[in-house]
């Protein structure tokens, strides 16, 4: 680095790169929350309004995509992790709760550990470079083969913001001894599952009324109901699995 970029990493506010980082990686793990509960939920509900649900998966995928693979931007104007490190090291004197070989001790490891995830970061920027965020030449011309060859699963993503956000809490603790305690109650969109499964399963019910009232002894079969409607008159379970 330029003598003035190290002047600025060294009078830059340590604590508000570590917020930054830390509100990316919860903001991450919320899209990620909502998108995995709602490929849970009864696909009778979801069918009901496919391109809504569709469209509204994949968003919350691809924003916790995009958060993932935000928190090790290789970009040098990026306050990244990799950026969050260079200050730590800059600041090694400066940590009240840790001595010099124990705050560099702990980048050393955790660059360790951002190694193990050199495969799903690799897949995350591909995808971030070539679809999300620029129209590639490989979004132009759809080579669904080449698409299929490299999955990434939720689990992947969910363990790139995770490693991010140990991280920096941990060497946070260090320098002030605080930890960001982020996002709760992330599955709040159960309320809405839940007030459109009870309308779908008030629509089932007042059909098989209607063929009682003329003397037609029929229900409807299960996969034409949510899974979850009341029977007798029981409580009504939680709609999402």
């Amino acid at each position: 680095m330029k003598p003035h970029q190290i002047a600025k990493l060294k009078n830059i506010d340590f604590e508000k790169v570590a917020d930054a980082l830390m509100n990316e990686t919860h903001q991450g793990q919320v899209h990620l929350d909502v998108c995995e509960g709602l490929t849970k939920v009864d696909p009778f509900i979801l069918n009901h309004s496919p391109v809504f649900w569709q469209y509204t998966i994949w968003g919350h995928m691809y924003c916790a995509m995009m958060y993932a693979i935000k928190l090790f931007d290789e970009n040098s104007n990026a306050y990244s992790v990799s950026k969050f490190f260079e200050i730590t090291r800059l600041r090694l004197a400066e940590f009240p709760q840790g001595s010099r070989d124990e705050v560099l001790q702990m980048v050393t490891e955790a660059e360790a550990e951002i190694k193990k995830l050199k495969r799903t970061l690799k897949e995350l920027t591909r995808r971030r470079n070539h679809m999300l965020a620029h129209i590639s030449e490989q979004l132009v011309l759809r080579d669904e083969k080449l698409w299929k060859q490299r999955n990434l699963t939720i689990e992947q993503v969910r363990q790139v913001l995770k490693v991010a956000g140990s991280i920096v809490n941990s060497i946070t603790l260090k320098w002030g001894n605080f930890m960001s305690a982020g996002y709760r109650h992330t599955d709040d969109y159960r309320k809405v599952i839940a007030i459109v499964n009870k309308y779908l399963c008030e629509q089932a019910r007042q059909h098989d009324e209607e063929f009682t009232r003329y003397g037609e002894q029929f229900r409807l079969p299960d996969h034409a109901r949510p899974r979850d409607c009341p029977k007798n008159d029981a409580k009504q379970k939680d709609p999402v699995g």
